[in-house]
């Protein structure tokens, strides 16, 4: 009984913190300012989302320069290949021109 007691007592107070904490998060996110917090005498940072991604980036930089580059190649190859798909659009062509013949007649 004590054990059963001293469990449920336990589990109210995660239960609690796991809500302040991820009630803290989301101000965190929304206010876009880091915060510390302190529980028990440990202490952490809590970053807004954005602005850890951005640091994540960055150490990914760093630590794998030939990784990112690597990266940076694919995402031009992709915006290439894109441009080349909208370019090659026949949509986009045949409104094109329409739009020329409208703007210069059968010339």
């Amino acid at each position: 009984m004590q054990n059963e007691s001293e469990h449920e007592r336990l589990v109210s107070e995660a239960t609690t913190m796991s809500s302040e904490l991820s009630t803290r998060i989301e101000q965190v996110n929304f206010n876009q300012v880091p915060a510390l917090i302190e529980v028990d005498g440990h202490r952490a940072w809590v970053v807004p989302e954005r602005l850890w991604n951005s640091i994540q980036s960055i150490a990914f930089r760093v630590n794998d320069p030939a990784g990112e580059k690597e990266l940076r190649e694919k995402r031009r190859q992709d915006i290439r290949d894109q441009a080349e798909r909208l370019a090659n659009d026949p949509e986009d062509l045949a409104e094109t021109a329409a739009i020329q013949h409208f703007i210069y007649g059968n010339q």
